[in-house]
């Protein structure tokens, strides 16, 4: 990884670009790992279905209490930006529901 900005320095667009990619591969990396690492313990069914949920709420509130962290408390922003991710969820899923009706 590329060395980390000085605070209060300015990124040009191809240095934000950059770390945007990065932190990107950073997450899915990350989240293929966590899907693996869960499928080894071998649940099934509703076993599986409890166990992902309840992985996935804790995941949650730690990358809450993250962004919480490195936002300075700012749950204003965190609020508008989950609701940005659940109305872009239920519009994947019409999506989804159309293309499967058609």
């Amino acid at each position: 990884m590329q060395t980390q900005q000085k605070r209060g320095s300015k990124m040009n667009k191809a240095e934000a670009e950059f770390i945007k990619n990065e932190a990107e591969l950073v997450v899915r990396e990350n989240c293929s790992r966590l899907i693996k690492t869960l499928s080894e313990f071998g649940y099934s069914g509703d076993q599986c279905d409890a166990f992902v949920q309840i992985a996935s709420s804790h995941l949650l509130g730690g990358s809450l209490d993250l962004w919480l962290e490195v936002h300075g408390g700012d749950t204003d922003t965190l609020g508008r930006f989950v609701c940005a991710r659940i109305e872009a969820k239920k519009k994947r899923d019409a999506a989804e529901k159309r293309r499967k009706s058609h």
